[in-house]
């Protein structure tokens, strides 16, 4: 699908992924850890900052996908990555509600994707199914969100993380 070379900064955004996912595995593909109500503004500083930094990614994935020196693949594990980190920083069911749909969303444009792909001969059939796993498991942790009685804010007895697959 791509050429063979990669430019200097495909390379450094890939290192860039590699380095930030902890051996091939997103921090939105992690284990979730169990949700923690940020009780002091050193948490939430941490984590707007940590969403910063996850969004950045995910414009440079989208930039090296652009110059052809990235997948496809490292733009949705980019941008999962910030919706879970929105999640983490969501403080009421609405907004929860919301993000997991785009998460949905965005995991059905995914599979579909790598389904094409798969098709065309370009990527493995198994990819798919874990594209769908993705999507599974997205549409899953919406429906629990909408399950529960509505809040005003998250209590510390609150949410968990929708759970996700380590790839």
């Amino acid at each position: 699908m791509f050429g063979s070379q990669l430019s200097p900064t495909g390379i450094a955004v890939a290192m860039l992924l590699l380095i930030s996912s902890g051996s091939y595995c997103w921090s939105g593909n992690a284990p979730p850890a169990p949700a923690a109500v940020p009780q002091d503004a050193r948490v939430t500083t941490l984590l707007r900052e940590r969403l910063a930094t996850l969004q950045e990614i995910a414009t440079q994935a989208v930039s090296a996908y652009k110059n052809g020196s990235a997948s496809i693949v490292g733009v949705h594990e980019a941008n999962e990555a910030v919706f879970r980190a929105e999640l983490d920083l969501a403080d009421s069911q609405k907004l929860r509600i919301a993000i997991l749909e785009k998460l949905v969303a965005e995991t059905k444009r995914h599979e579909e994707h790598v389904a094409h792909l798969a098709k065309t001969g370009t990527d493995q059939p198994f990819m798919v199914l874990k594209a769908k796993v993705h999507r599974l498991e997205a549409e899953v942790a919406l429906e629990r969100e909408k399950e529960k009685r509505p809040d005003k804010q998250r209590s510390s007895s609150g949410r968990t993380s929708p759970s996700t697959a380590r790839w």
